[in-house]
């Protein structure tokens, strides 16, 4: 059971047009432009996998900028081909909409003057740790990005939860979670259960 009392944890997901997010968690006459408007009405942040920004390009940011309401947050992934030419450019765009960045498998360090917080698995214990996992070992800086594929043993969810909480600082947390929306409906329900949704 989780025993931290101050924590609270929050959800989002690895791209709002994850393949099974679009197979069933949209209804089916949901015009595609409309997706992340009806995501972002369940959700208070989304992980942008590198690829969805460079297609978007700084219009399609805008829009996304101008279709989620003012609490909204994105965290937008980052690799070693990334300059510091892409967080100036994102966060002129987004602006406070902008929480921070992931970076990708290989990356330990984000490109030099980037002006919001970031995670990496590869970053050493603590503050900027990125949680991927029970083998991330030691603390991680309260973000994580936890893949599943296909339907989770709630046991093994459960211990993935409980090992997130742990390693992360008090207040709050966010998962970010690349599965399914019947798995996180059930880390939801799990941490709802461990008294920390």
């Amino acid at each position: 059971m989780a025993d931290r009392a101050d924590f609270t944890l929050d959800f989002g997901v690895r791209d709002w047009e994850h393949p099974a997010w679009l197979a069933q968690f949209y209804p089916d006459d949901l015009p595609a432009s409309w997706r992340l408007s009806y995501y972002a009405n369940e959700f208070r942040a989304v992980l942008v996998p590198r690829e969805r920004r460079l297609a978007a390009g700084e219009a399609g940011m805008r829009v996304w900028r101008d279709e989620v309401s003012r609490g909204f947050r994105f965290y937008l992934e980052l690799s070693p081909e990334d300059d510091a030419v892409v967080p100036a450019r994102a966060e002129a765009v987004l602006g406070d909409h902008l929480a921070g960045y992931v970076m990708a498998a290989g990356a330990a360090f984000p490109p030099p003057g980037t002006g919001r917080p970031w995670f990496a698995s590869r970053a050493g214990a603590g503050s900027a740790r990125l949680w991927t996992g029970t083998d991330t070992p030691g603390a991680c800086g309260g973000v994580g990005l936890l893949t599943l594929d296909g339907p989770p043993d709630l046991r093994a969810l459960r211990g993935q939860l409980e090992c997130f909480i742990h390693g992360s600082p008090a207040g709050a947390g966010l998962l970010f979670m690349d599965a399914g929306p019947g798995t996180v409906d059930q880390a939801m329900t799990i941490a709802a259960l461990l008294g920390v949704a």
